[in-house]
């Protein structure tokens, strides 16, 4: 994390708290005195001191159109049938021929600094105390850690910061005052009625939903179903321009393919927006861990007058909110019991509540009695999974016709381990040759039930 990259970021976020209220011009002065241009310093200094970061991985994950089987497993991924897998729609091109990209797991931390002086406007003899000047900077970052993201993918829900607290700072609306308020001492004069150029709190459509999953892979996933069901709805509309460009509708070829009417087909129509054909996403999803580290999902949509008109930009993306708020309560009925175990993030020393299995001591070596809770949940085949409380693993009992008839979710049991990793975990009912080592010859336990695991670690 570069402090020039950490810096631009917060600058684009500075600015949606002034785009509706100044013009071009008087919004360029105002950007000045923080953050300096090409001829002026900037009032507001960043610096970035790494902490603790695991090594950076590629992402690579797809075995051709499906996720890697041991990925799949350790995430509770289920295949996308006749639909491009979720999680793959939202990171489109991370893992594109020699150009892979590479990741860091949640956990990675950083600590980041900013330092205040006076400014003044560049032409004109005010001056802006060095506290309003640091107000603007947190005001910038907390809008970056609650709503964006940093990285390949950003927009998509990648590189989401945990939330950040900041004094006086609770809600977008204290925003928008801390930004009236540096517009007032700063002496710029404000126009009125005219919309926004450019991305502005005041036009944005928020959403917010709370989900169960812990699970960042998993969330990700169900996210990435959820917006490509509303590209599906809107196939061939000249209207999904509002989605961002570089955008192609109808095709994918000039000439129909076998299975397509010929009659029907219309050849590939590349999308453009006042004669653009790129233009940044208007929306930017965010994943952020709630205090028993169970992810809240947010949605921050920006209309934009050339996407490719404001009243066109508005409806989609009122759309847009309306279809994944509904998709995602769907999901959220449907995976009550997936993806709710956060996975230990490799690499970086968890806290002392982290739901990690070093937090709870050592994994359990393969072949070692355990105990387990039944679970709810079956193999595709319908046999019996089972979790391992301690490191909150989770997988199937290989000899599940070995399981008694009266057993029932939620009771405890003595398994053996099968075969185990920090990721994923197999067991194995006790049978005789067992004897000896598992004290209780595998006999279930009825009590209290599967509990959930305890608070994970957001990153």
């Amino acid at each position: 994390l570069r402090p020039a990259t950490l810096r631009g970021l917060l600058r684009w976020w500075w600015r949606t708290m002034h785009a509706a209220h100044l013009d071009r011009t008087a919004l360029r002065k105002l950007e000045t005195v923080v953050w300096g241009d090409a001829e002026n310093g900037g009032a507001l200094a960043v610096s970035v001191e790494g902490g603790v970061r695991p090594a950076a991985k590629p992402f690579d994950f797809k075995d051709r159109f499906r996720p890697k089987r041991e990925f799949a497993q350790a995430h509770d991924l289920e295949s996308a049938r006749n639909t491009t897998q979720g999680l793959f729609y939202g990171s489109y091109g991370m893992d594109e021929g020699k150009g892979r990209r590479h990741y860091v797991e949640p956990g990675s931390r950083w600590t980041v600094t900013l330092m205040a002086r006076k400014g003044r406007l560049p032409d004109g003899d005010r001056r802006v105390e060095a506290a309003e000047i640091l107000g603007q900077g947190e005001a910038a970052l907390w809008l970056l850690c609650r709503h964006g993201g940093i990285g390949s993918k950003a927009r998509k829900g990648f590189g989401s910061f945990a939330d950040v607290e900041v004094p006086d700072i609770a809600t977008i609306e204290d925003c928008k005052r801390r930004g009236a308020a540096f517009r007032r001492v700063a002496g710029v004069a404000e126009r009125s009625g005219a919309a926004a150029t450019s991305s502005s709190l005041e036009g944005m459509i928020p959403l917010e939903v709370e989900t169960p999953w812990k699970d960042w892979w998993f969330a990700i996933d169900q996210l990435g179903f959820a917006a490509q069901a509303f590209a599906r709805e809107n196939a061939h509309q000249d209207d999904k321009a509002a989605l961002g460009l570089p955008r192609q509708i109808h095709g994918p070829r000039n000439q129909p393919m076998g299975h397509q009417d010929r009659d029907k087909h219309r050849p590939p129509k590349r999308l453009s927006a006042g004669g653009r054909q790129r233009h940044a996403a208007p929306v930017h999803y965010h994943l952020s861990p709630r205090a028993d580290g169970a992810l809240t999902i947010r949605m921050t949509a920006f209309p934009s007058p050339a996407l490719p008109d404001i009243g066109t930009s508005r409806r989609v993306l009122g759309d847009l909110c309306a279809r994944l708020e509904s998709e995602l309560a769907e999901r959220k009925k449907r995976h009550t019991n997936r993806g709710v175990r956060a996975p230990k993030p490799a690499g970086v020393p968890p806290g002392p509540d982290a739901d990690t299995p070093a937090a709870a001591g050592a994994l359990p070596k393969s072949g070692e009695p355990v105990d387990a809770v039944l679970l709810d949940e079956k193999t595709k085949k319908g046999g019996w999974k089972a979790r391992h409380e301690p490191s909150g693993l989770q997988g199937p009992i290989q000899n599940t016709a070995a399981v008694p008839g009266d057993s029932a979710p939620g009771s405890r049991v003595n398994l053996v381990v099968a075969s185990i990793n920090p990721r994923a975990i197999a067991f194995r009912w006790p049978t005789a040759r067992d004897d000896g080592s598992t004290g209780s010859g595998g006999r279930s336990r009825p009590g209290r039930g599967s509990r959930r695991p305890g608070r994970g670690r957001g990153g």
